[in-house]
């Protein structure tokens, strides 16, 4: 895996020098190459005719029709729904307790901790 990463590290540096490099090799070849010919002159444009729309007739619109007044529609009352049981969950069980665990340490006295045998005798 660490090979797989130093390589990958290595491809990414080694690409990113590669187009720094182009970078700098294009305007070179830019000053390189010769001048571009002058554009041909473009003829200016004949001047068009201007549009002329005939003038609209100044009638009047008839009046628009009146509309007619549509009887309002009436819905049937909608059917009721029957009561559906109450539904009850069973009780849940008592959590277990957990025995709490002291937080400091029983304390031994040293002397029992040293002489946990009685001396040898002589």
């Amino acid at each position: 895996m660490a090979a797989f990463n130093s390589c990958l590290k290595l491809l990414f540096v080694s690409l990113s020098l590669a187009s720094i490099n182009m970078s700098f090799a294009s305007p070179r070849r830019l000053l390189d190459t010769p001048a571009a010919p002058p554009p041909f002159p473009i003829p200016p444009l004949p001047p068009l005719p201007k549009a002329t729309l005939p003038p609209l007739p100044n009638a009047a619109l008839p009046p628009l029709p009146t509309m007619p007044t549509v009887p309002r529609a009436t819905l049937p009352p909608l059917p009721s729904a029957p009561a559906l049981p109450k539904a009850t969950l069973p009780p849940l069980p008592p959590l277990p307790t957990i025995p709490l665990v002291p937080t400091t340490p029983p304390t031994v006295p040293l002397s029992a901790l040293l002489f946990s045998s009685p001396p040898p005798s002589k």
